[in-house]
């Protein structure tokens, strides 16, 4: 019936009170504040399995993720009239994995970000080959026409937009690349 009997330290320090309040209130009320069974709640499925289960309760208004465990203990004598479920009871840990997800969640996040760079560098380069061509034929194509034709301008805007494709190209694969650009410098050979 999610009635804590007895409690620890920890649970009172988490609900924000002494040890000796702890007992009788509901263990959903005091872990999440909430006025109904938790959301992940192992209790119901160890109560339907009679083994112990595992389950992961959070706590949005402390942005807190805990483990939780429900262990079934050994049935008691139940009072005349008592339901079975009603002398069920469990032994229930939780356990604060709070830094663990949001390590999780940064390491899952760092993987994204290097395969975009991974990505970014592939599509730059699928890019920037078919762009060279395009740059070449264009300038080509310029020096056979003369400037104040109308075709030359078009061209003009064609090495225009190519130029700054390349250059958006180029920030792409800077950006892929796994050696800063600190590590290069400039040096001059005695001749």
């Amino acid at each position: 019936d999610y009635v804590v009997r007895r409690a620890n330290a920890a649970l009172a320090e988490h609900a924000r009170l002494e040890v000796t309040e702890v007992r009788g209130r509901l263990c959903h009320v005091l872990v999440t504040n909430s006025p109904t069974p938790c959301e992940g709640c192992p209790v119901p499925h160890a109560q339907e399995s009679r083994q112990a289960a595992k389950g992961r309760v959070s706590v949005m208004l402390r942005d807190t993720s805990f483990e939780a465990s429900a262990f079934p203990c050994a049935p008691e004598e139940r009072a005349e009239g008592a339901s079975a479920a009603s002398a069920q009871r469990f032994v229930c840990t939780y356990r604060d994995i709070t830094h663990e997800e949001r390590n999780r969640r940064r390491l899952l996040q760092s993987q994204k970000m290097a395969a975009l760079g991974e990505m970014a560098g592939a599509v730059a380069h699928e890019i920037n080959n078919p762009l060279g061509g395009i740059l070449a034929v264009t300038q080509i194509m310029m020096r056979e026409i003369e400037r104040e034709d109308e075709k030359f301008q078009f061209l003009e805007c064609i090495e225009d937009s190519a130029k700054r494709c390349q250059a958006t190209v180029r920030n792409l694969l800077n950006y892929a690349r796994f050696a800063p650009q600190e590590e290069r410098q400039l040096i001059t050979l005695p001749t």
